[in-house]
Order: C-alpha cells, then sequence, then structure tokens
C-alpha cells in the first residue's frame, strides 16, 4: 500500500463563505459471521475535514488487517459563525517503529512537533489521519511482512499550546501481540507511518476557549457499550457557544493476567455532540459518545480508557443563541479478504471516501 496524503498546506488565514468545525469520529465494523462481530488490526485510520475551491469535504479512512469487512464511518461537524477569521496549519511526521525482542513484544513511538498562532487565536483539532504500512525491504528475512495494520495498545493523537502563541501536536503509539499470539498471526517486526494532523485556527468574534476537563471512559472492551453520556459546563449567559476537539486518545491495560496488550478491535468511537442549552440558563449540555470495543465471542477482554479532551469557545451574543446544530455524513469504506467479499455486497472496493459536506 502507498501512503497517499493531501498537499502540505501553509499556514492561512481568511474570512470564507462558510467553515465547519470538526467534532470527532465514528467507525465500526459491520462484518457478521453466522451472527457473530469480526474485529480487526487497527490499519491507516483517517477522519477530517478539508476544503478547496470546489467545497467542503470529509476525508474517511478505516482499514481491517487482513480480513476482509467494510464499514459506514461517520464525521460530526458544525458550522461557523461567519464572523470567525479561519486558519490551518498542518502537522506532518514520518516514521517508523521497531518490535523489541521482549518475552511480550511491543513497539512504541512518540513523535511531536511545534508550531505558533496568533497571539489570539484558538486552535483545534481539524481532524486525524494516520497511514500505517508494513515495508517489505525493512523486515528480517525470516520475518515478512503479515499484514498493513497491527494490534494497537495505546493511541493518542492531539493538540495542545503551552503558550497562548507556542503550540504542540503529537502522536502515540504502541502495538503488540494478542494474548493469542494474533491467533497464530505474525506481528510485523517494524512498522512505517505517516501522520498527518490538521489544525484549525480561530480568530476574532471577542471569543473566549474555555480549559474543558478530559473526558474519560473506562470499561472492558468485549462488554462496555458506546452510550452516549452528557456533561455539563458554564458559559456566559449573553454568549453564544461551539464545541471543538483537542485530543482523542485509547489504551489497553492487562486484563486477567495476559501481559501481551494487544487485541483485536471491532468500534471506535470519538464524538463530541449534540449539544442544548435554554437560554437564559448558563448551562451548557454537552452529550458525547466515548470507547473502544470488541467482539466478546472471538477476543479476550481488555480492560480500556478512553480519552476526549473538548474546547468550549464562547463569544458575546446578546440575550444568547442556541449552539449550532450539529450535522454528519457518512461514508463507506470496503476491503476485500478471506471469506469476504465487497462484490457479493454490493459494494466498491475502497478503504476511502471523500464525502462532501451537507
Amino acid at each position: 500500500m502507498k501512503f497517499l496524503l493531501p498537499v502540505l498546506l501553509c499556514l492561512v488565514a481568511e474570512v470564507r463563505a462558510v467553515d465547519y468545525l470538526w467534532q470527532g469520529m465514528d467507525a465500526r465494523w459491520l462484518r457478521r459471521e453466522v451472527g457473530f462481530e469480526t474485529p480487526h488490526r487497527l490499519g491507516s485510520v483517517a477522519n477530517y475535514l478539508m476544503n478547496n475551491q470546489s467545497g467542503w469535504y470529509s476525508n474517511i479512512t478505516f482499514t481491517a488487517g487482513v480480513s476482509g469487512d467494510y464499514a459506514h464511518p461517520q464525521t460530526f461537524y458544525t458550522e461557523l459563525p461567519s464572523g470567525f477569521t479561519v486558519g490551518e496549519e498542518v502537522v506532518e511526521f514520518e516514521w517508523t517503529d521497531k518490535l523489541d525482542n521482549s518475552t511480550y513484544p511491543s513497539a512504541s513511538s512518540t513523535k511531536a512537533k511545534h508550531f505558533t498562532i496568533p497571539k489570539e487565536a484558538t486552535a483545534l483539532l481539524k481532524g486525524i489521519r494516520l497511514d500505517m504500512h508494513c515495508d517489505p525491504s525493512l523486515q528480517p528475512v525470516d520475518r515478512p511482512c503479515n499484514s498493513e495494520g497491527d494490534w494497537m495498545s495505546y493511541f493518542n493523537i492531539s493538540q495542545s499550546c503551552q503558550t497562548p502563541t507556542s503550540c504542540t501536536v503529537a502522536v502515540s503509539l504502541t502495538r503488540g501481540w494478542t494474548p493469542s499470539q494474533g491467533g497464530g498471526k505474525p506481528i510485523n517486526a517494524v512498522m512505517s507511518y505517516k501522520a498527518y494532523v490538521p489544525v484549525m485556527t480561530l480568530i476574532g468574534m471577542d471569543h473566549t476557549a474555555h480549559a474543558e476537563t478530559p473526558l474519560v471512559r473506562s470499561g472492558t472492551t468485549t462488554t462496555t457499550r458506546v452510550d452516549e453520556e452528557t456533561t455539563y459546563v458554564d458559559v456566559p449567559s449573553d454568549s453564544s457557544a461551539i464545541v471543538g476537539i483537542r485530543e482523542v486518545a485509547y489504551q489497553l491495560f492487562e486484563t486477567d493476567g495476559y501481559k501481551n496488550l494487544g487485541r483485536y478491535l471491532e468500534r471506535f468511537a470519538f464524538q463530541m455532540g449534540p449539544f442544548s442549552r435554554k437560554w437564559p440558563s448558563t448551562t451548557l449540555e454537552m452529550n458525547y459518545k466515548l470507547g473502544v470495543t470488541a467482539a466478546e465471542t472471538t477476543t479476550y477482554p481488555s480492560k480500556f480508557t478512553a480519552t476526549m479532551v473538548p474546547a468550549v469557545v464562547t463569544w458575546p451574543t446578546p440575550n444568547g443563541v442556541f449552539p449550532t446544530p450539529q450535522k454528519k455524513v457518512e461514508g463507506t469504506v470496503c476491503q476485500t479478504g478471506f471469506a469476504f467479499s465487497c462484490r457479493d455486497h454490493f459494494l466498491k472496493e475502497s478503504n476511502n471516501e471523500v464525502v462532501p459536506l451537507k
């Protein structure tokens, strides 16, 4: 598989007719065999907003490791008021990791880059993209590539600002074998990655960005459902509000004495919204979905935490207004593999779809 990345975008700032704010994603494999779910290794994944002269789109990628499957990943977003001046900073990384030689092999990597923004700006994620690839030329002679994905036990993509003008994008990953050693499937000795992280900057509207407490969901991958939950935040009475995202992450932990932490997974949900507020109340109700799941009958359970860091942005508005409505678009991805054919399901074989925003 070749890496497919958009052309690097320089920092831009302009007032456009319409701009949109990314509010998360939800992707779930849908193939069923005799009624049972089919989980997979995590492969390349992307869910981010992009725009050009023809309009705004969601770029969606969701790939399985080896076996075939299909999914309808969703992107959540909202329209920004026209008074904001919107900029974009794209941060890119390219690297390889290497499996250690321990009894319970794993490979961890962290990459970070700094960038600057105007003092009066607020930075928010515009989405995420991580491409994974097993390069045959980098593998030991006796251990060829087995998959274009792997069993990720830790996944974190974040954007944060240390000062009003100095910000950082960071990507952290850990992969390892499953308790059954992949069910007889080898783990790649070396994996190659490319990360593409677009960051939106907002200027104007006399706005204020409120530091929010991270949302953390804990559970067990095989039994914890991804249900809608609710949290509340106080906002100024005469103001409007929108909510963006600064970090998405999950981590798997040793469970039932199994020290190989990797797992096959089925669903990845990091969604902020929808939102509601009844003026003149100063309480903004924020619903969200957060978690990772795996098939109960075909995978080892793992305790997990999933984390998402929201950012509430407010600006003065006489008499206050409701938050802008949340919208969503849905893509379709399908991968032919063992005992599964996209053609049999009347689906086009593709791991990527670019979907126009509504």
